[in-house]
């Protein structure tokens, strides 16, 4: 007796003039199925609805290469960015229910004892035994996959514009049905930025004439620092600088694994971070330099403004002074665009080539 309440609670419902018959289609599919007969025991058990197909994730890496197509470790600056550290990720899955796309909200996974992955999401109920389903996983600053008007999912993709508090954008997906894979999920994150490593050095010429360098910071302007990044097809779709989608992304230097006020320059290039594993992460775009006045240059025009003191060896300063930093400016471009999980190293040459902020060579 209890049973068939349990039937009926559960969706079974007696066909009109045939007492022993049932309708057992429990979920509304269509089909007599596994799946139909799970939901019943969930709830003679009383257990959570889908428990039978929870799902495991299991995780691997496409590390970033440098330009000549060495493998390197991920950055510092996002510590959660290599399969061995990270701790969680979010998830989401999507699957064609009768012609429309059907997304999951997202969820949080975190990983177990036995070195896999889980959260508290299960197979999609209504996803049939041979339904394919899209696992989109991701790491990022917070949830923030959506549908576009098209139904095509992505992550809206912001940079921290100090660089010590970024974080690296992992990305991943994976299509099965559960005949497939059994809830087994397998994950190969590949990273959707780019990284960029600064080092800079004082230039012989610079040298030659007697002159001390001390920099402070190194600044980049006018830096897109807002995208969409596609998961059907991995593309990022980033839009026209503006205002609101530039920011100046700000270098701190580095001495001895600490921070300091500033580095003193050589003719040898210094680096400009952490170690060697610290980098900028910076959206795969074409970088247009500013010419002639930076201080009118407009959101698409990018320069670098180096915080920094240049005296000779009187200490007759030329850029700054014994108690507080100046800033000269150089042109910066680059095309980052086929940059996505490469890394690029910029070496900044400060010499006698560097301008005031209208543009106007300083006089060496």
């Amino acid at each position: 007796l209890e049973f068939r309440r349990v039937l009926f609670r559960s969706g079974f419902v007696p066909l009109a003039g045939h007492a022993q018959s049932y309708n057992c289609d429990v979920n509304g599919d269509g089909e007599v199925d596994i799946l139909d007969v799970m939901i019943v025991v969930d709830k003679v058990l009383n257990s959570p609805a889908n428990s039978q197909r929870k799902l495991k994730f299991h995780v691997s890496e496409e590390p970033y290469t440098t330009e000549t197509g060495e493998a390197r470790q991920a950055a510092r600056r996002a510590p959660e960015v290599t399969t061995s550290t990270l701790t969680q990720f979010y998830i989401n899955l999507m699957f064609d229910d009768d012609g429309f796309p059907d997304m999951s909200d997202g969820s949080m996974t975190y990983i177990t004892e036995s070195g896999y992955y889980q959260n508290e999401a299960t197979w999609p109920v209504n996803a049939k035994q041979n339904t394919p389903v899209t696992v989109y996983a991701y790491h990022n600053n917070e949830q923030s996959c959506y549908l576009d008007d098209d139904d095509a999912p992505y992550l809206r993709v912001e940079l921290e514009e100090n660089s010590s508090e970024q974080s690296d954008v992992l990305v991943a997906s994976e299509t099965k049905t559960w005949n497939e894979s059994k809830g087994e999920i397998y994950l190969k994150f590949h990273h959707a930025c780019a990284a960029a490593q600064f080092s800079i050095k004082k230039s012989a010429q610079m040298a030659a004439k007697g002159y001390n360098v001390d920099v402070n910071q190194v600044v980049l302007h006018n830096i897109i620092k807002t995208g969409d990044y596609m998961l059907s097809d991995f593309t990022w779709k980033l839009p026209e600088a503006k205002a609101n989608t530039v920011t100046n992304f700000t270098l701190n230097a580095y001495e001895d694994g600490e921070k300091a006020n500033s580095i003193t320059l050589t003719t040898d290039a210094t680096l400009m971070a952490k170690d060697a594993n610290d980098y900028l992460f910076l959206l795969p775009t074409n970088i247009i330099s500013a010419s002639g006045n930076f201080g009118a240059a407009t959101a698409g025009e990018s320069y670098m403004e180096i915080k920094c003191k240049i005296y000779d060896e009187s200490n007759n300063f030329k850029v700054g002074s014994a108690d507080g930093f100046g800033s000269v400016y150089l042109p910066f471009s680059y095309d980052l665009s086929g940059y996505k999980g490469k890394i690029k190293s910029f070496v900044i040459n400060l010499g006698t080539s560097i301008r005031d902020i209208s543009g106007n060579k300083i006089d060496l």
